[in-house]
């Protein structure tokens, strides 16, 4: 008798534990799930979670917390409190746990998410809408602000001589959520102003920053890695507004208010990274510079001016690197020395050997297929495609383009899926990059080689040159200018399906006349644009002025613009104002980013 009755308290306790008890796991709710809490939700039709809509603010590292309730409706009208038999969870686990109901928040971010109580057969929901702010005064860039420059900034007098003027970021950009570095730019105000307040908010962030930095021509803030994470965690899918505002420390009785700059930040982060050439540095600097994206370290040189004398090994130091493509997933890349028709050779990425020897082909123009087994190249008007594959016929011909009715063709790209290369028909007899009134074409491998050519943006006139395909191979993009294809300054950027159509003009990317955008290539990955479906990324080189940093000086340099491919295929601008990569040395001339899925050697 004792040990069935100590065999029918073990029982007991097993099903009190299975109906009642606390269930473990992770994922920001309870985990386990509680059945139908031990026959006590046996006949719940209903349940009712309150507060049904709750506002929290996490600030100075605490976190907040809040307790919700379920009521329960049952078969024949009766009603129960069931809130500690229900499975919790959250939409978004990153904003913090919620066991039995009560929620306590993470601290570095903010966001909305739907709380979800699970009930037996049943299930209701929250709205819960957590806003992270962070209040700092700044002594990074030489900020001296005063410990209590806060409360400098309570005057409700406006005087618009102290208004800052924000010039960067351009308002309306759309960025990458991991981007990670940013600088807030404004030029000086009309009237005297020493101590400023830049504020970023949304519905669930508000990051005020206090600092009196002050340059020549205006103020700079840069975003510490910190607050860029819980900027961008907060807010990716939606809208940041940043606003600054000025008064003078000594008399802080008035301030100035800046027009507000609206900044998107993208759903996802993009992967991949960029080899660039960076000119006018130092011969060990001078070259192919690669990045990693959203990488907050700064770029490294990977093949200068310094590896090709070496592999030259003929005493000279003025052997340039300079035009290069790669194969896609970054394990190779092409790559010219000493500019038009040098000699030129393919590099295994990893060690930087050569695949192919120096001297043995010449090319002015080159892209890779998406494995690296095959190259197209542009010289004397030629599209050849030989085999890189290390294999018994590397380095041959073993085809070419067609191009139709005779003429030249030249800056050539394949498609990330393989049968297909875009290419220029030059309008004239002039060099691989310095021609007039180019035609985008089209080839494709729909036989096993590429001799099926159509002009899907045939020239009435102006020149149309350095065409890419899009990932998803839906779209080229490509410069469009009056006159030379070389280092043209009213050059323009334009899209057109690959399929052909009416080209469209992107306009906020393009931004003002005269700004030299060149060069334009595809990050290497589709987005999500949340209900507007795919979002894609662009680069290319211009030299147009940088907020405050760089005036009048007309340095290439690196920019990178959104593209919404839904606005495209109504006809509209599909493009967003671009942004500067922030990871630039402002010093050199940077142009030609080139593209892969991977850097290799740092992936």
């Amino acid at each position: 008798m004792r040990l069935m009755r100590h065999v029918g308290c073990l029982m007991s306790l097993a099903l009190l534990a299975a109906g009642c008890g606390p269930s473990s796991g992770g994922g920001g709710g309870d985990g386990g799930s509680k059945a139908d809490g031990g026959g006590a939700l046996s006949g719940i039709t209903a349940v009712v979670v309150a507060p049904a809509s709750v506002m929290l603010t996490t600030t100075g590292g605490v976190a907040a917390t809040q307790a919700f309730t379920v009521m329960g409706t049952f078969t024949g009208g009766r009603s129960a409190d069931v809130t500690a038999l229900c499975d919790w969870s959250l939409g978004d686990a990153g904003l913090g746990t919620i066991a039995g109901g009560h929620y306590t928040s993470v601290t570095d971010r903010g966001g909305s998410t739907l709380v979800t109580a699970a009930c037996g057969a049943v299930s209701g929901t929250a709205m819960l809408t957590l806003r992270y702010e962070s209040v700092r005064v700044s002594t990074s860039g030489g900020s001296t602000a005063p410990a209590d420059a806060p409360t400098k900034f309570t005057s409700t007098t406006v005087d618009p001589s102290l208004a800052p003027l924000l010039v960067y970021p351009l308002d309306g950009a759309l960025v990458p959520k991991n981007l990670g570095q940013m600088e807030i730019q404004w030029r000086k105000s009309v009237g005297p102003a020493d101590l400023f307040e830049v504020a970023l908010t949304s519905p669930t962030v508000s990051i005020k920053v206090y600092t009196n930095v002050l340059r020549a021509l205006g103020g700079v803030y840069s975003i510490e890695p910190a607050e860029w994470s819980a900027l961008a965690n907060s807010t990716a899918g939606d809208t940041v507004t940043i606003t600054v505002r000025a008064v003078l420390t000594a008399d802080p009785s008035k301030l100035g208010v800046s027009t507000p700059v609206r900044l998107s930040i993208g759903k996802d982060v993009v992967n991949g990274g960029i080899y660039y050439w960076s000119a006018t540095g130092a011969t060990s600097q001078e070259g192919i510079i690669r990045h990693r994206f959203g990488d907050l370290t700064p770029p490294a040189p990977f093949y200068t001016k310094d590896d090709g004398n070496a592999l030259f090994n003929d005493g000279r130091n003025d052997h340039c690197v300079a035009c290069h493509a790669l194969s896609r997933d970054g394990t190779k890349m092409a790559i010219t020395y000493n500019g038009g028709d040098g000699p030129a050779s393919v590099l295994n990425v990893m060690d930087k050997t050569a695949l192919l020897a120096v001297n043995r082909v010449a090319w002015n123009f080159a892209s890779l297929n998406p494995d690296g087994t095959r190259m197209v190249t542009a010289k004397g008007g030629a599209l050849r495609i030989y085999d890189i594959t290390a294999g018994p016929t590397n380095g041959q011909v073993v085809g070419g383009v067609e191009i139709p009715g005779g003429g030249q063709g030249t800056h050539p790209d394949w498609s990330a899926d393989g049968h297909a290369i875009t290419w220029t028909k030059k309008g004239n007899a002039g060099s691989d990059w310095d021609y007039t009134g180019g035609s985008i074409y089209v080839t494709n491998d729909s036989t096993g080689s590429f001799n099926t050519s159509t002009a899907i943006v045939p020239s009435a006139g102006e020149n149309n040159y350095y065409p890419s395909f899009s990932p998803d191979g839906e779209w080229v993009l490509f410069n469009r200018a009056t006159g030379t294809s070389y280092n043209n300054g009213n050059a323009e950027l334009w899209v057109v399906k690959s399929s052909g159509g009416m080209p469209i003009k992107l306009t906020a990317a393009s931004g003002a006349a005269n700004s030299a955008n060149s060069w334009p290539r595809w990050s290497p990955f589709v987005q999500r644009n949340g209900p507007n479906g795919k979002l894609l990324y662009l680069t290319f080189s211009s030299q147009r002025d940088y907020g405050i940093e760089l005036v009048g000086v007309r340095k290439p340099q690196i920019w990178m613009a959104a593209f919404d491919p839904s606005l495209a295929t109504a006809g509209s601008d599909p493009s967003s104002v671009p942004f500067w990569l922030p990871f630039q040395d402002m010093t050199t001339n940077n142009h030609i980013a080139q593209w892969a899925t991977q850097i290799i050697g740092i992936d």
